[in-house]
């Protein structure tokens, strides 16, 4: 028995004799069966299979199949005609305007296939990574196409469509058709689409991430800044005539709670052209839940003002200079709630605390201060790039930075509320010190006479007449604890046992 793969483009029709191969269950791998039907989502085939002891229904990827024989004459009748002549149609050749259109409609018919970008090869087959139902979400392994497979860098690649009402939709389709129709530019593209595509690599593979960068042809300026290690990166806004290049430094989310990492420095770059928005991340530290929010956040309806790509990077923006607002909100709730801890209980607060408390809030003050001063800059961009165009989301630029620099305000007050706190704590130590101090005077005072009554009479000279009063024992303990008290009683009096 023969084996064929099926034509690019094509699928096998209902009622096709197929074979499964790719498996990761090994006892499916080789087995015959017939395609009975095409999932509603378009990205799994329904195989009856019926080979040796494996008998019913499977669902598979259209990668996991191969025709064994030429489906025979005699196809099953179906009620359902419209689905009948779609399946029909899948097996027209894929022209380009064609290909264009399935690979936002049909991801399962897109051609798994590698793209040669930079001297690299970017393998995006479908074995590769999952799709999700509303989030793109694919692994692209990036190699020199000369070296091992072990050489193997893998960058995360996100694509996504900038609609002209303002609304971004994940990118359906092959994510290396989706990247190549963003590098393209906007007059040259069918449907004259923006694109917002984000990145996240790390710098295991040096090489190969250069290399891969320069294949995206942004220019040799913006391409060297973001080859930088990531450990050189600082916040800044550069531009060319066609491409603008801006590098926050920002915040990222620790779990799903809104809790943030104040210990991790990390920069994030943003390359917007006419029609494309690239978010780049290069460090070993992304977050999962910054990615997850930072999505759900570009997703949403009313987040864009225009379909543009310039409103996609105000939005981006926005995103973290909001954590970094939330992150300064949370601290001052900490800085007040640990002053009345201190005002209330001053020996449940420990000086560790307020340590802590302090290099949480600088290292957010040095975050909204790099904030602030990025968007500041980016004031004049529009007049330094030929193609950033911000007129019709000026405004809401405008917002942002009003934004930042009061996070930066509130991160100065928060510091003065916690050099006030370290005093207030050191205050309240003194105040313990001398307290103890207080109390070790007054039993010194308090002793003092008994002490020196004792030395006399400790003397024991035969000529001392109180040695031989009769019960003078007796007398001598009365004597003592009668000072004492009186001591006690003028002590208390005095103030000296108050505690402030």
């Amino acid at each position: 028995m023969s084996s064929n793969h099926s034509s690019p483009g094509i699928l096998p029709e209902v009622g096709a004799k197929v074979q499964l191969v790719g498996l990761k269950n090994a006892n499916l791998n080789g087995r015959t069966g017939t395609i009975s039907d095409y999932a509603k989502d378009g990205k799994r085939v329904k195989i009856n299979v019926h080979d040796g002891a494996h008998q019913g229904i499977v669902k598979v990827k259209p990668r996991n199949i191969v025709v064994s024989e030429e489906p025979s004459g005699v196809e099953e009748e179906t009620d359902d005609d419209d689905r009948r002549r779609e399946l029909s149609s899948l097996r027209r050749p894929l022209t380009r305007s064609r290909r264009l259109e399935t690979a936002h409609a049909r991801p399962h018919e897109a051609k798994p296939r590698q793209h040669s970008i930079g001297g690299l090869t970017a393998n995006n087959d479908s074995s590769f990574f999952d799709m999700s139902e509303d989030i793109e979400d694919r692994d692209v392994f990036v190699r020199d196409v000369t070296k091992e497979y072990a050489t193997t860098q893998a960058i995360k690649l996100r694509v996504f469509r900038i609609l002209a009402g303002g609304k971004i939709v994940p990118y359906r389709g092959d994510v290396n058709y989706g990247l190549s129709d963003a590098l393209t530019p906007p007059d040259d593209r069918s449907d004259h689409t923006a694109y917002w595509v984000h990145a996240e690599a790390d710098e295991t593979n040096r090489e190969a991430l250069d290399k891969w960068i320069d294949g995206l042809n942004l220019g040799a300026y913006i391409s060297d800044q973001i080859k930088r290690p990531a450990n050189e990166w600082m916040s800044s806004v550069m531009c060319t005539k066609s491409t603008a290049l801006v590098t926050l430094r920002v915040l990222q989310l620790k779990d799903e709670c809104g809790t943030f990492k104040l210990d991790e420095v990390e920069y994030l770059a943003a390359i917007v052209t006419t029609g494309m928005l690239l978010t780049y991340d290069v460090t070993n530290m992304t977050s999962a839940h910054t990615t997850s929010a930072l999505i759900a956040h570009m997703l949403q309806e009313e987040v864009l003002r225009d379909g543009s790509s310039h409103a996609a990077l105000t939005s981006w923006l926005e995103f973290h200079v909001r954590n970094t607002k939330n992150a300064a909100t949370e601290l001052l709730k900490d800085s007040v709630r640990m002053t009345k801890k201190l005002d209330v209980e001053p020996k449940m607060v420990n000086l560790r605390e307020i340590l802590d408390l302090s290099g949480r809030i600088l290292f957010v003050a040095s975050v909204a201060e790099e904030q602030n001063h990025c968007l500041a800059n980016m004031r004049d961009m529009d007049t330094e790039s030929d193609d950033a165009d911000f007129e019709k989301v000026v405004g809401a630029s405008q917002m942002l930075l009003i934004t930042a620099k009061s996070t930066e305000i509130m991160m100065e007050r928060i510091k003065r509320l916690v050099e006030d706190l370290k005093n207030a704590f050191g205050s309240h130590q003194l105040e313990r010190i001398y307290q103890k101090l207080s109390l070790l005077t007054v039993l010194s005072a308090i002793f003092m006479p008994l002490t020196f009554w004792a030395g006399v009479y400790g003397m024991n000279f035969e000529n001392i007449p109180e040695l031989s009063t009769q019960n003078g024992y007796f007398v001598w303990w009365g004597v003592m604890i009668t000072i004492a008290i009186g001591m006690t009683t003028f002590f208390y009096i005095d103030g000296w046992f108050v505690k402030y």
